[in-house]
């Protein structure tokens, strides 16, 4: 999610600061802090510098390639009402350059043609596909093949017929609240395939944010900053760590986005994960 988050974001409120024994047993072991305060002191510190790290910090580095590369393209994976693209857009990313993607355009739930998210994106905005020609590709991720042969030049995005056809030549991959809608196989399985339509120029990066966790959750489709890396570089990974830079690193939930975003949770703490993976 580009420069804004998913709600309102609240003051940070030191009153409602608290900490287990365990926990406080466990900061004072590694920090070497015995006092109470000190320890307080230092938390709520630290807590404010995570606090105000941006929604992703690999965001210039996403504009900057808009601007100095040429025909650098932004894929905006599972991307709804494209406000994310918009962003970009109204940010200085050349809109010709930009291609949306989701499961459909518009549709009722009988499948019908209709109103659908991307196309309420244009109610919503009060554009029209033919003053703001936003490209948009209609199909499921997973149904992506790489069977094309390399494109001397970069194929109309408006006229696609697979995303495979974009293979290697894609500079940003941008796919924020997406990943966890899979579990872990599905979430394997399309980081190699972002992997290969991601372009291997440096600077060439991949970015989004979803639901994490301190650790690992294996009952669930969410992921730990360090795991998160693994999906990646790990033996599985679509890349060899020595190519690129992954970067993961939490948010705090407040009560409001937890219970709009994950409902109650009985089996730990939850954040938004913010990664960026960047080719050196």
């Amino acid at each position: 999610m580009f420069n804004h988050h998913p709600l309102p974001v609240r003051e940070l409120d030191p009153a409602l600061y608290y900490i287990t024994e365990s926990e406080a047993r466990l900061l004072k072991e590694y920090t070497g802090i015995t006092d109470d305060n000190e320890l307080k002191h230092h938390i709520l510190k630290v807590q404010a510098e995570a606090y105000a790290l941006p929604e992703n910090s690999a965001y210039p580095a996403l504009l900057k390639l808009g601007k100095t590369r040429e025909n650098a393209i932004l894929l905006d994976i599972g991307c709804g009402f494209g406000n994310d693209s918009r962003r970009a857009i109204a940010d200085g990313f050349p809109l010709q350059n930009v291609l949306c993607t989701d499961l459909r355009e518009g549709a009722n739930h009988n499948y019908e043609p209709t109103l659908g998210f991307f196309n309420i994106g244009h109610k919503l905005f009060k554009t029209a596909p033919e003053s703001f020609p936003l490209a948009f590709f209609r199909g499921d991720i997973f149904d992506t093949v790489f069977t094309y042969p390399q494109p001397m030049t970069i194929p109309k995005l408006s006229a696609l017929d697979n995303l495979g056809q974009l293979k290697g030549q894609i500079s940003i991959i941008h796919a924020s609240a997406f990943f966890h809608l899979f579990g872990e196989e599905g979430q394997r399985k399309l980081a190699q395939i972002l992997g290969q339509l991601l372009s291997p120029q440096p600077g060439s990066i991949i970015l989004g944010c979803q639901i994490g966790a301190p650790a690992r959750i294996f009952s669930t489709r969410i992921f730990s900053p360090d795991t998160w890396k693994d999906i990646w570089t790990g033996d599985d990974g679509p890349f060899n760590p020595d190519i690129v830079e992954v970067h993961a690193y939490p948010r705090p939930l407040d009560g409001d986005e937890m219970r709009a975003s994950t409902g109650p949770s009985a089996d730990g703490e939850r954040f938004w994960l913010t990664w960026s993976v960047l080719r050196k």
